[in-house]
């Protein structure tokens, strides 16, 4: 025998205002996925940097241990002149910054403006 399933519909009272705090936790929880793959290739970038530097250190230990010390002169430098002098470096070697280029829009802003348009035109 087959069995007749029957439709149950139900009244949501305040429908307006429930769509609008779904659309709003939608919302939120696009703008979270957003800001975890930022956050994703953030340290992926942070970690290729820190590879780099790891190598970059280990080339100038192996160079400064081919160093010959020995061979060097022997310089005199009064104290005063070595605070001019760590003061010079410290000018030259301020830190530069790195501009990041604009990407182009995502998927996810995309579906981030769409979700403000329709908040928008709710009218509540």
């Amino acid at each position: 025998m087959a069995e007749v399933k029957s439709q149950v519909h139900v009244q949501i009272k305040k429908s307006e205002v429930l769509r609008k705090d779904l659309l709003e936790s939608s919302l939120k929880c696009m703008e979270l996925i957003q800001f975890y793959e930022r956050l994703r290739s953030l340290r992926k970038e942070k970690n290729n940097l820190i590879s780099k530097f790891k190598t970059l250190i280990g080339e100038i230990n192996t160079l400064v241990q081919q160093l010959d010390f020995q061979e060097l002169p022997e310089i005199e430098v009064s104290v005063k002149e070595q605070k001019k002098i760590k003061q010079e470096v410290k000018e030259k070697t301020k830190p530069n910054t790195i501009e990041v280029p604009r990407k182009a829009r995502t998927q996810i802003e995309s579906e981030i403006d769409e979700i403000r348009a329709k908040l928008e035109n709710l009218h509540l």
